[in-house]
C-alpha cells in the first residue's frame, strides 16, 4: 500500500505542475491578448512565469536586430546587476554566447556551470559581469522565432550548478513561442497604427489645403508640425522654399531648429542644398560619420548642440519640392538622436513635398485668375467638399470595419449611418452556440492543440455568420454570440438565424469528425432566442466592440447550455415565427438558471 501511495503522491504532483503550467501558459495567451502593441506587460508576465515554474533565480528577455541584442525585460538579481545589464543597449553578443549562436543557428543552450564555459574562459568584459554581478551558474537560453527568423532569446538562471529538467526546457520553449508571438502581433499592430498615423497625417494636410486655396504658410506649417510629430523625442523640421540661389526657411517646428538667419546658400555642403540640386531625398544615417561631406550643417549644428550639452550625434533626411522637373525647395527633418528613418517616413515626407507644391502651385494660379474667373472659385470650393466628405467617409469606413461584417460597415458609411451605433434598443434574433467537451479537452490538450481547434472552429462559424449577413458579438473562449437585425434591419431575422445555426451544425460534422480522428471529443451546441436588447458600442479608442445586452442574449445563452451535441434549441417566439417553415419539436418547460419561470423550448430539425 506504500508503494501505491507514493506513486498516488508522484501522480498527484505531476498533475498539479502540468496544470500550473497550462494556467500559466493561459496567463500569458490572456495578456498578449490585451497587449496589443506593448509588448512589456507581456514579457514580464512571461518571466514572471518563467523562473517560477523552472525554479529559476533570473530571467532576462532579449531582441536581436542586424546581428545585435538588446535586453528589454528582465526579473531577478540585485539592483547593480540591473543597471549594468541594461546599461549595456545594443551590441553584437560575444562569439560563441548563448545569444550568439541562437542568433546565427536558432539553436538552444543549456549550459549546466557557466564558469566552465568556452566563452566565460575568454574573459570578455560583457560575459564576465553575469557571473560576478549576477551570480549566474546553470544557464539556459530558447531562442524567439517568426518565420525562420531568430528575433530574440529567453533565458533564466539559477545561481547554483543545477541543471534544469526536461520538463522545465519544454516549458520555456513554449514561453518563448509565445513571445514569439507577441512580437509578430505588436509588429502587426503597429504597421497598422502607423499606416493609420501616416494617412491621418496626409488628410490634415489635404484639409489645410482645402482651407487655405489662397494661402500656403497654413499647409507649409502643418507640414512641419505634422512631420516633427512622427520624429518622436527631440527633433527639427525646417521647409525651405528657393528664391534664386538662397534657400528661405519658410516653416519650422521643433526645438532642434538652427541656421543662419532663416536663410543659406544653395550648394551641396548642406543636406538640404544636396537635395535640392540633385532634385532626391538625401538621408543622413549619422550626421557625425558625415561631417566632411556637409560642413555648413555640421559647423551649425555642432555649435548649437554644443552649447547645451548635447551630442550633436543625429540622423537627418531632406526631400526636394518638385514642381515640372525642377526643385523649389525642400522639407529637411533631424532627429536628436542616431535613429535612421524608415523608408515609410521618407514617403511620407516625399508626399509632404508633393502636397507643398500642390498648395504652392493653386495659389499661384488662383491669384493669377482670381480676378477674371470667379467661376474657379465655385469650382474650387465644391473640391474642398468633395475632398472633406471623401475623407470623412474612408475614416468613418475604416471604424466601422473594425468590429462590423464589411457588407453592414458598407450600408452605414453613408451620410448619418454612424448614428444607428449609438446605444439603443430593438428586437433581435440571438443566436449562441459552443463546444461541448471542450473544458474536458483543454485539460488535457496541450495550449497549442487548442488554439488550433479554436482557430479552425472560429474560422468556419466566424464566416457563415458573415455570409448570413449577422452581427458577430464576439468570442469567449468556445463560445461565439452572433444577433440579427441590427445593425442592420432585417424582417426575417429568425428565419435567417435558424438557417445558419442549421448550416452550422451540417458544416461542424466533418470538422468534429476529423477532431474525433484526432483524438479530441467535442460536439457543437447552438441556443436561439428572439426579443429586446440593448445595442450600442462598448469599449475604448482604439479597441471598440459593438454588443447587446439584455434578456434575451441570456436566454440564447441557457438554451445554447442545454443544447446536446448536434442540437439547436430555440425559444418559443422564435419558432413563431418561422411559422413551420423549419420543422421543430417541443421540449416542453425547461427550467433554466437565472430564469423564474420555466421556458417553452423546441428543437429545430437540423437534417
Amino acid at each position: 500500500m506504500s508503494g501505491f501511495a507514493e506513486e498516488l503522491d508522484v501522480a498527484k504532483s505531476s498533475l498539479k505542475a502540468a496544470l500550473a503550467q497550462l494556467a500559466a501558459t493561459a496567463d500569458v495567451l490572456r495578456i498578449i491578448s490585451r497587449s496589443a502593441g506593448d509588448l512589456k506587460p507581456v514579457f514580464d508576465a512571461i518571466l514572471e512565469k518563467a523562473t517560477a515554474l523552472c525554479d529559476a533565480d533570473l530571467g532576462m528577455v532579449h531582441l536581436y536586430r542586424d546581428g545585435k541584442q538588446r535586453t528589454v525585460a528582465h526579473r531577478g538579481g540585485s539592483a547593480a546587476f540591473a543597471s549594468w545589464l541594461f546599461s549595456r543597449g545594443e551590441f553584437a553578443p560575444p562569439p560563441g554566447s548563448a545569444n550568439a549562436n541562437a542568433m546565427a543557428t536558432g539553436t538552444p543552450m543549456h549550459i549546466a556551470d557557466y564558469t566552465q564555459s568556452e566563452v566565460y574562459k575568454t574573459g570578455h568584459p560583457l560575459v564576465e559581469p553575469l557571473v560576478a554581478l549576477g551570480g549566474i551558474r546553470t544557464y539556459l537560453n530558447l531562442p524567439m522565432v517568426i518565420d525562420a527568423r531568430v528575433v530574440g532569446a529567453i533565458a533564466i538562471y539559477r545561481c547554483e550548478v543545477r541543471p534544469f529538467a526536461e520538463a522545465q526546457i519544454d516549458l520555456l520553449a513554449t514561453f518563448a513561442q509565445q513571445a514569439a508571438v507577441a512580437i509578430e502581433n505588436a509588429r502587426l499592430f503597429n504597421e497598422t497604427k502607423e499606416a493609420l498615423e501616416r494617412q491621418t497625417a496626409a488628410a490634415d494636410v489635404l484639409r489645410a489645403i482645402s482651407a487655405s486655396p489662397t494661402r500656403v504658410q497654413p499647409v507649409l506649417d502643418t507640414i512641419a508640425a505634422r512631420a516633427g510629430q512622427l520624429c518622436g523625442g527631440q527633433h527639427s523640421v525646417v521647409v525651405y522654399l528657393l528664391e534664386g540661389d538662397i534657400m528661405r526657411r519658410a516653416a519650422s517646428e521643433g526645438a532642434l531648429v538652427v541656421g543662419q538667419g532663416g536663410t543659406q546658400p544653395l550648394d551641396r555642403n548642406s543636406v538640404s542644398g544636396h537635395a535640392v540640386i540633385d532634385r532626391r531625398p538625401i538621408h543622413v544615417t549619422d550626421l557625425a560619420a558625415e561631417r566632411d561631406s556637409y560642413p555648413r550643417t555640421w559647423a551649425a549644428f555642432e555649435e548649437f548642440l554644443r552649447a547645451r550639452g548635447v551630442s550633436p550625434n543625429h540622423s537627418m533626411v531632406s526631400v526636394p519640392l518638385i514642381r515640372e522637373g525642377n526643385a523649389i525647395g525642400a522639407i529637411m527633418v533631424r532627429r536628436g538622436e542616431v535613429r535612421p528613418f524608415t523608408a515609410n517616413e521618407i514617403e511620407l515626407l516625399q508626399t509632404f513635398a508633393d502636397q507643398a507644391v500642390i498648395a504652392i502651385e493653386n495659389a499661384r494660379l488662383f491669384n493669377e485668375i482670381e480676378d477674371k474667373n470667379r467661376q474657379l472659385a465655385d469650382w474650387n470650393r465644391t473640391l474642398q467638399a468633395r475632398v472633406a466628405e471623401g475623407i470623412a467617409t474612408l475614416e468613418r469606413a475604416a471604424r466601422l470595419q473594425r468590429f462590423l461584417p464589411r457588407q453592414v460597415a458598407d450600408m452605414l458609411v453613408g451620410e448619418g449611418g454612424e448614428e444607428s451605433l449609438r446605444t439603443h434598443r430593438r428586437d433581435i434574433t440571438v443566436v449562441f452556440l459552443d463546444l461541448r467537451g471542450f473544458t474536458a479537452f483543454t485539460e488535457t490538450a496541450d495550449p497549442e492543440e487548442v488554439m488550433d481547434i479554436l482557430g479552425e472552429y472560429y474560422a468556419a462559424m466566424g464566416r457563415l455568420v458573415h455570409e448570413h449577413g449577422g452581427t458577430l458579438a464576439g468570442y469567449s473562449g468556445d463560445g461565439i454570440m452572433a444577433f440579427f437585425n441590427d445593425p442592420m434591419p432585417m424582417p426575417d431575422a429568425p428565419m435567417r438565424a435558424a438557417a445558419m445555426a442549421i448550416e452550422m451544425q451540417r458544416t461542424f460534422g466533418p470538422i468534429g469528425a476529423g477532431w474525433k480522428d484526432r483524438g479530441y471529443d467535442l460536439d457543437l451546441g447552438i441556443g436561439i432566442a428572439q426579443g429586446y436588447a440593448t445595442l450600442g458600442t462598448i469599449g475604448f479608442e482604439g479597441r471598440w466592440d459593438y454588443g447587446a445586452i439584455g434578456t434575451v442574449c441570456n436566454l440564447a445563452s441557457r438554451l445554447c447550455g442545454e443544447a446536446r451535441g448536434g442540437e439547436i434549441l430555440a425559444s418559443q417566439r422564435v419558432v413563431a415565427a418561422l411559422k413551420g417553415q423549419i420543422p421543430a419539436e417541443s421540449l416542453g418547460e425547461l427550467s433554466l438558471k437565472g430564469f423564474a419561470k420555466p421556458v417553452t423550448a423546441f428543437k429545430l430539425r437540423v437534417t
